[in-house]
């Protein structure tokens, strides 16, 4: 399969099946990246060098009130996820 590039503005996104395989290099820009990673898959289609079985495991769903009446837990201003020095990609 041939090797295609893509680039983004600011605002841009892009959505792959999950078969694609794909990558991104590193963000070493001084603006933010984010990514979603949401995925709906058959059981039968069993990720390539999957890990762990979280793929094939079926999610509990949360009632619909949760965001509203559940607290969150370690995600103060301190857990500091969105600064470069602490990604692990970036290392």
């Amino acid at each position: 399969m041939p090797l295609i590039y893509v680039e983004l503005k600011a605002g841009d996104a892009l959505f792959f099946h999950s078969n694609i395989l794909h990558r991104s290099e590193a963000n070493t820009s001084e603006h933010s990246r984010w990514s979603l990673i949401s995925v709906y898959n058959r059981s039968s289609n069993v990720p390539y060098n999957e890990p762990s079985q979280s793929g094939t495991v079926p999610i509990e769903a949360a009632p619909d009130e949760a965001l509203l009446q559940w607290e969150t837990s370690g995600l103060g201003e301190s857990a500091g996820f969105l600064e470069k020095e602490k990604d692990e990609a970036l290392k």
